[in-house]
């Protein structure tokens, strides 16, 4: 009988502990990160919590941009006596569907950094604060939190770049890679536009190029052999989302030969660059296809790097590409008939500073 006393008891405490952990789990999320030292398992605590102030929410500000894929810090102001915060996200002004976090890995840290990954979804979203006086304080139960502080909102989106912050022009700035340079000797006036003469010896060259970047994005106008476009050939287009693909096609006369050239342009990502003028953060790194039809079909196929408030700092021409076949920029590889070399960025003047 004894034994089957000991049985029944066991059974009992063994139910006690699933209700309890089934319990625990109820109404609530899981954090996505814990903001406390205490490795312990939480329990609940017949202790009401004692905070009834409201968090003021700082930043950001109401109807602010957040870009996914790059960090940002919520902040608050600080509720005295509190020993952890909680945040939480959501696409509808309810809460009705939330994402619940823990403030921050430091406890009472009245601010947290956060990321969104690239998969969330875009649009606008709205989030709120509140603190607790309880070092395991739990998600999923109320009375261990003071009131929810006010709604702020924010935008989440995917970073817009502009293609003029990465291709800087003003008369003397002078590009200076491994094999070349590139300068900017002046302007002349077209159509009543400032356009800028750019001088290159990256390749033996005898005439120069003429180009503007501003909202159109890079326009290229013509050269001293050939003379003036009647209409500028591009746009390089003016601004870009990681991922996005964008294609340029334009024909020109060459004598008695009408040309045809397509460009395949994609903004792969973000990425660190060290060339010989040091090291270059955040750079866009697209990939280029260049189709030219003519007398002869050219193709080459190139990987730039350009640096904000820098422009262009390695250029990479690929296996694959046709021999003499031209280059992004006019830079030529008429030396090189393996079509696989890289320019890099040696120094540079970019309005009357120098790198490095």
């Amino acid at each position: 009988m004894k034994k089957w006393r000991y049985l029944f008891n066991a059974c009992v405490i063994v139910a006690c502990i699933f209700i309890a952990l089934a319990s625990f789990g109820e109404g609530g999320s899981s954090p996505i990160f814990q903001a406390t030292s205490d490795s312990s398992y939480p329990t609940y605590v017949s202790e009401e919590n004692a905070i009834v102030e409201t968090p003021a929410l700082i930043t950001p500000i109401n109807e602010s941009k957040v870009f996914k894929g790059q960090t940002v810090i919520f902040e608050w102001s600080g509720v005295s006596g509190t020993l952890k915060y909680m945040m939480s996200f959501s696409q509808t002004s309810d809460f009705t569907k939330q994402t619940k976090l823990f403030g921050d890995n430091k406890g009472a840290m009245n601010q947290s950094t956060t990321s969104f990954p690239k998969n969330k979804a875009e649009g606008k979203y709205y989030w709120r604060v509140r603190a607790s006086d309880k070092s395991n304080a739990q998600l999923s139960k109320d009375s261990d939190w003071g009131p929810w502080s006010t709604v702020g909102t924010f935008v989440l989106t995917t970073p817009t770049y502009y293609i003029a912050d990465y291709f800087p022009m003003s008369v003397g700035d002078q590009w200076n890679y491994t094999s070349g340079q590139t300068t900017i000797t002046g302007t002349i006036q077209v159509n009543n536009e400032t356009v800028f003469v750019y001088k290159n010896t990256l390749c033996p060259c005898t005439f120069d190029d003429y180009f503007t970047v501003d909202e159109r994005g890079m326009l290229y106008w013509g050269n001293t052999k050939d003379g003036i476009f009647p209409e500028p050939l591009g746009p390089f287009p003016p601004t870009w989302k990681i991922g996005e693909k964008k294609q340029i096609t334009f024909t020109k006369q060459d004598g008695d030969i009408l040309k045809s050239d397509t460009l395949d342009l994609k903004l792969e990502r973000l990425e660190d660059m060290t060339t010989p003028a040091g090291q270059f953060k955040n750079c866009l790194r697209f990939s280029v296809s260049v189709s030219i039809r003519g007398k002869h079909y050219n193709h080459y196929k190139e990987v730039l790097h350009f640096a904000k408030g820098v422009g262009l700092v390695r250029t990479q021409r690929l296996k694959g590409s046709s021999p003499h076949s031209g280059c992004f920029l006019a830079m030529e590889d008429i030396c090189c008939p393996t079509c696989n070399w890289t320019q890099e960025l040696v120094s540079a003047v970019i309005n009357g500073i120098n790198i490095p």
